[in-house]
């Protein structure tokens, strides 16, 4: 899907009051719904009969709320998992550390000779202690978010707070001059956005929001916010506003939907608005963001390249996309690095990850072939990130990060017309580490993609190992192993060594 994003004109006034109007009444509904249907189990079907007598919706408008319910849901749910992982990751560590503490305290506690020490080291003693203090707090404040996320997960209650959980803590914190202003911004959050969804076999792909083209980049859409009205005035209410990019994609559509005839008609698509309201300020006043959803890949058909002319592999990393870039024989033409930073904020962070996105697709569109990534969900590549062989930075990607980079690369892709494969991730990072990134004088990271690459074009890796110095025991044992196995052998190896360098280093 696509989302394209515009700000109406101005309403005046009256008509402002009767859109915030319904909004306040969806949005009631919502809150309401979220309750009867995800916490109280209650059948949809029956749940929407009630609905539509007792808030003054109609059956579309039910619909909607479900499927911004579900959305939202879905979201969190597949995140919690991401967070249960990362958060049993970090319990792990915490544990450990607070392992060695102990020891350490308790080491401190006995000298040389085997006396117990008086004042010597009563200060370093103390520095044990608040570490250890400290740890345990952090020991039980992942415990219970383990338990929060193994509920949410067991239970598919996600917890929403609407209006925002920051937002609510902040109603005692002294953000706020008083109650008062906090209630008034508490409401503005709660029931400041309106969802409706369409359908391809409806008039105009929306029978609650119709779009229409009025000339050049203006538009209008007409709302109904107010179904059992008897006039069309109090029925109905238009937005205009005007399109700066895609205007020719929602006339294609508009167009289309209204030429079209037949539900199976292949170029009718839905449309789905998420019309929010701005707050008011001197340079707006009673103005709202329209959100525009479509399906792009309607009349944007992706051009499959011929892998055998060789693709891009990419590697997604910390803080940077490794990509490698191949010829018909698999062999490696050209690497780079394309960086970006996630450490900032959430609107910093898509920015930058989508500047670095844009140059790996500018890349492909220039060879003309094929991006390759790999099929690896977030807890499984944080827990590859934090592996010896790829261990260089402590930074580690947030899921929200990985899942936006993939998320982008694949979107980007479509609209530039780029095919994008997916492949089996299975020791990619071992591989490259183990034959190519020493041989070619690249990165791991390059190496991988390098990896990846080839395995997008079916490529099978010899099962050969050029980096690692072996003892005579060692390369008799891997000899003994193929396929997934013999990778995974290599991959205990390099830990195993890397650890003992680590040591013999530690004692130097």
């Amino acid at each position: 899907m696509r989302t394209i994003v515009a700000l109406s004109k101005s309403l005046s006034k009256a008509q402002a009051d009767k859109l915030d109007a319904f909004a306040l009444t969806f949005n009631s509904a919502m809150h309401k719904f979220y309750v009867d249907y995800i916490v109280k189990k209650i059948p949809f079907l029956e749940l929407k009969r009630n609905y539509i007598s007792n808030f003054n919706l109609n059956a579309r408008h039910v619909n909607s709320i479900k499927f911004s319910i579900d959305g939202i849901t879905s979201s969190i749910l597949s995140l919690n998992k991401d967070y249960l992982s990362s958060n049993k990751s970090k319990l792990l560590n915490v544990q450990s550390q607070l392992k060695k503490e102990l020891i350490k305290l308790n080491n401190s506690k006995i000298l040389n000779d085997g006396s117990v020490a008086d004042n010597i080291i009563i200060s370093v003693q103390s520095k044990f202690r608040k570490k250890i203090t400290y740890l345990k707090k952090r020991e039980q404040s992942l415990i219970k978010k383990i338990a929060i996320n193994e509920d949410i997960i067991k239970s598919g209650n996600p917890h929403l707070c609407f209006g925002s959980k920051k937002l609510m803590k902040q109603r005692t914190t002294g953000m706020f001059q008083s109650h008062a202003s906090w209630r008034d911004e508490w409401n503005f959050q709660r029931n400041k956005s309106t969802f409706f969804v369409g359908s391809s076999d409806e008039t105009a792909g929306n029978s609650n929001a119709q779009i229409r083209h009025i000339k050049n980049d203006d538009f209008a859409i007409k709302l109904n916010i107010n179904p059992n009205a008897q006039s069309q005035n109090d029925k109905y209410l238009e937005l205009f506003f005007s399109l700066n990019y895609e205007k020719e994609a929602i006339k294609k559509i508009i167009k289309d939907n209204l030429n079209g005839t037949g539900k199976d008609n292949l170029f009718k698509q839905s449309l789905t608005f998420r019309i929010t309201k701005e707050k008011n300020s001197k340079k707006r006043e009673n103005q709202y963001i329209i959100a525009i959803s479509f399906d792009k890949n309607k009349f944007t058909q992706t051009q499959s390249k011929k892998v055998t002319q060789g693709c891009i592999g990419v590697d997604i990393n910390q803080n940077h996309l490794a990509i490698s870039e191949t010829n018909n024989q698999g062999n490696i033409i050209k690497s780079y690095d394309s960086n970006f930073d996630a450490t900032g904020t959430v609107h910093q962070n898509i920015n930058d990850i989508s500047l670095s996105v844009k140059r790996l697709i500018n890349i492909a569109k220039a060879s003309n072939k094929s991006i390759v990534i790999e099929n690896l969900d977030f807890s499984k590549k944080k827990e590859e990130l934090k592996a010896g062989i790829n261990k260089k930075r402590n930074v580690q990607l947030s899921s929200f990060s990985y899942a936006k980079i993939k998320t982008l690369i694949k979107a980007r892709a479509r609209d530039a017309g780029i095919e994008v494969l997916e492949v089996n991730p299975a020791y990619t990072s071992v591989i490259g580490k183990a034959k190519y990134s020493k041989r070619l004088g690249i990165s791991i990271h390059r190496a991988a993609a390098y990896v990846i690459a080839r395995r997008g074009m079916n490529k099978k890796e010899k099962e050969t190992v050029f980096q690692l110095k072996l003892a005579e025991s060692e390369r008799k044992m891997l000899e003994e192993h193929n396929g997934n196995t013999y990778w995974k052998k290599v991959q205990e190896l390099i830990r195993a060594n890397e650890k003992t360098l680590s040591q013999e280093s530690q004692v130097v």
